[in-house]
């Protein structure tokens, strides 16, 4: 736009200051390309310079500006699993980026009365079961590690919701979760263009006795593909309504693009969860006419399927569906070990370290990672971890609020859509992936953000009824007294 303000003496002069400050950087930046032409590494010493100012700048502007803390912890985990860097390196990455981050808002969550009530109070109390488990562990540093982790990033997530006040606000929080997930979603889509075939493709291994090549990009493996999929349409359905129109040709552009990933990367069990949860979504809106909708595609699914080639049919009913590929075969193994620790269990999330029994029958070199190995069930993981009776103490915390929602607890935020189509698939996901831990990858902070929202519904909740109580009581106490 041309201004049509007068040209000024102090804006001449302001003009000139811009000049020469541009002609200053562009010295600067041309005497840089000389000199690293003679010495190549300096452009490394000045990429770590930027690096570390551009990560302390976000820190401030996260501390300032909470919600964008979720768009941070989102893309740390993210990072920490990068195929590039192996488990021994991780840590380096992961753990001082949430120190950054997330120790800053930590006081928020000590000085917050709620933080002690209710299902706030309860998951303080599992995370004091989870510290005291290092005691016994059976990879002890290891527990440690994923505890500390653990409570940064739950302490980033209570704050961040802590600042959601309406609808509005929950929506754009959603949004922000988006705009990570697209970061994401772009990272994915320069590794299969840029990145060569033995790095950006994972070849089947003995164990899932599977021809099919799947799709990793630049993630440690194709599950999280999938994984980040799930939170990209969860999100970006839940920021639809708050979105402008060039927005949501964004919106819908990703959720085909994180559909295409999820299908290169063969993630059937994350694009289940997320049709069951498109199915709850419509069927709470729709009723039986979604039922039908629903009914109709399956018919047509069904009739497509049955029309396809013997070769084609034979992709779909790939693995051992009656083991869910080889799942079964640890979940046995696994049980009969909680049996063995049904209490305590054997330490926070070092539930691969199991498999190192000399009992345990598969002897493969991918069963030698301790406690990197996942169980391929969250459920089973906190079982594992920190015993049967911890585990229980989990559902009824995470789930008490979400299925209030459903019997009349007033909803403040409007948080449920995103019960049916973000907490519901992450918990489903549980069944035969480690998808609901405690803050940790895409789907974990997706469902810990749909938690607090609902707890603090359903604490407001309480409060409001326990107002009203008083009020009552103190009528009709006014209304004895006078006569």
């Amino acid at each position: 736009m041309i201004s049509l303000a007068p040209y000024t003496a102090s804006a001449a002069l302001d003009e000139r200051r811009n000049s020469s400050l541009a002609v200053g950087a562009g010295a600067l930046l041309s005497l840089f390309m000389l000199l690293g032409l003679r010495w190549p590494y300096l452009w490394l010493g000045v990429a770590a310079v930027i690096g570390v100012v551009g990560l302390l700048w976000a820190a401030r502007y996260t501390v300032k500006h909470p919600i964008w803390l979720a768009c941070a912890m989102l893309l740390i985990e993210v990072g920490a699993s990068l195929n590039f860097f192996d488990e021994s390196v991780r840590p380096f990455l992961r753990y001082p980026l949430l120190f950054l981050f997330c120790l800053p808002v930590l006081p928020t969550l000590w000085r917050d009365p709620m933080a002690l009530r209710g299902g706030f109070r309860l998951y303080l109390i599992y995370f004091a079961l989870a510290l005291f488990s290092v005691t016994y562990s059976i990879a002890p540093f290891y527990s440690l590690g994923r505890v500390v982790g653990s409570v940064l990033l739950f302490g980033g997530v209570y704050t961040v919701s802590q600042n959601i006040k309406d609808e509005q606000d929950m929506r754009r929080l959603f949004g922000v979760l988006w705009v990570a997930c697209c970061v994401i979603l772009a990272g994915v889509a320069a590794s299969w263009v840029l990145l060569p075939s033995d790095l950006a493709w994972q070849l089947p291994n003995q164990w899932s006795d599977d021809s099919v090549v799947r799709f990793v990009g630049f993630l440690n493996s194709s599950n999280q593909v999938g994984e980040v999929a799930l939170p990209t349409i969860a999100t970006g359905m839940l920021f639809w309504k708050a979105a402008t129109r060039r927005v949501r040709i964004a919106i819908a552009a990703s959720i085909a693009l994180a559909i295409l990933f999820a299908v290169m990367a063969d993630s059937r069990s994350s694009l289940a969860a997320v049709v069951i949860g498109l199915v709850a979504l419509t069927f709470d809106r729709y009723r039986w006419r979604a039922a039908v909708a629903w009914l109709l595609l399956l018919a047509l699914a069904v009739g497509g399927a049955s029309l396809l080639s013997p070769d084609r049919l034979e992709y779909l009913n790939r693995g051992d569906m009656m083991t869910l590929t080889g799942r079964t075969d640890i979940w046995r193994f696994t049980l009969s070990k909680i049996k063995e620790s049904p209490i305590l269990g054997y330490g926070y999330e070092v539930e691969g370290q199991i498999f190192q029994d000399r009992h345990f029958p598969l002897r493969d070199k991918m069963w030698d990672q301790g406690p990197y190995i996942a169980l391929h069930s969250g459920y089973l993981t906190r079982a594992a971890g920190l015993g049967v009776p911890s585990l229980l103490l989990w559902l009824f915390f995470i789930l008490r609020p979400m299925v209030g929602i459903f019997r009349g607890v007033p909803d403040y935020f409007r948080i449920r859509d995103a019960i049916l189509i973000g907490a519901l698939p992450v918990l489903l996901l549980n069944i035969d992936e480690s998808a609901a831990s405690d803050c940790r990858y895409t789907v974990g902070l997706l469902l810990t953000f749909v938690w607090c929202i609902a707890e603090r519904s359903r604490l407001l909740a309480e409060d409001s009824r326990r107002l009203r109580g008083l009020a009552e009581g103190g009528l009709l106490a006014a209304n004895a007294k006078g006569g």
